[in-house]
């Protein structure tokens, strides 16, 4: 039986993540796939390949929210979501955070983006999460971009311009940082959901 990180009070980080994903891979007979993630998730799959590169055939890096440092300033909207959680729970905590200067100052320049952050607070287990936006948010894929050199394998990076949190100058960092990779710009969800989807 598989059983993730998360089930349990274990440890939760990009790392641990990555562990999880290779028992995966694993329990199901699968000795290399196509690895990719959107936002943490992206986080992920650029550790299973720095850590794991013998089961990655090739990499997928959409909309990649974290480089080498932890807690970059552009992630630390969801710390600042699991606090309002913790101290007020999701219901009263999606409406103090909808009335703070952070989540107002986010709407004027990005109102399709702050709307969708608070589906955060919207989670049939968004209590539960607490832990994990405090702790990602903290972490980091590697501790130095000299680390993606290493990586071997065909590597796609999706980006777009209207996303605070998941920077376009991002994309580029990591597409400069590992050897042949592709960066491709796609539509923003807010400019049409099934053109993103596309």
């Amino acid at each position: 039986e598989f059983v993730s990180s998360l089930s349990s009070e274990g440890p939760i980080s990009m790392a641990a993540f990555a562990d999880d994903l290779v028992a995966f891979l694993d329990w199901l007979g699968i000795g290399q796939a196509v690895v990719g993630g959107i936002s943490m998730g992206a986080a992920v799959a650029l550790n299973l390949a720095l850590r794991f590169p013998g089961r990655v055939r090739a990499l997928i890096l959409s909309r990649p929210c974290w480089l080498d440092r932890p807690l970059p300033a552009n992630a630390q909207v969801f710390v600042s979501i699991a606090n309002h959680i913790r101290q007020h729970g999701a219901k009263q905590g999606r409406e103090q955070f909808s009335l703070s200067e952070e989540y107002r100052d986010l709407y004027r320049q990005w109102p399709y983006f702050a709307q969708a952050l608070l589906g955060l607070f919207d989670y049939l287990h968004a209590e539960e999460t607490v832990t994990r936006l405090e702790r990602i948010a903290r972490d980091a894929p590697c501790r130095n971009l000299e680390e993606l050199a290493a990586i071997r394998v065909p590597t796609l990076v999706l980006v777009n311009r209207h996303d605070p949190v998941h920077p376009f100058e991002y994309g580029e960092v990591l597409t400069g940082a590992i050897p042949g990779a592709r960066v491709c710009e796609i539509t923003p969800k807010s400019e049409g959901e099934s053109r993103h989807a596309a």
